[in-house]
């Protein structure tokens, strides 16, 4: 699946990962652009908590992506 691909490229190597379920993420409609900022918005909350990007924190840039997507 491309999707999985993508997710499994979006972090850079060496980056504080913690366990990641791309099971669940590639359920997720969200286009290349989308997932990349998902991601970016994980590593953010990551860096500001101290600690390795986390499953709640891509599910809260996901969240963050579809807000900007189906806001009128």
């Amino acid at each position: 699946m491309l999707r999985k691909q993508i997710w499994q490229g979006v972090f850079p190597q060496g980056a504080p990962i913690g366990f990641i379920d791309f099971e669940v993420l590639v359920m997720l409609e969200l286009s290349g652009a989308s997932i990349r900022n998902a991601a970016l918005h994980a590593a953010y909350l990551a860096v500001l908590y101290g600690r390795a990007i986390t499953m709640g924190d891509i599910m809260a840039g996901a969240k963050n992506e579809y807000a900007k997507t189906y806001t009128c």
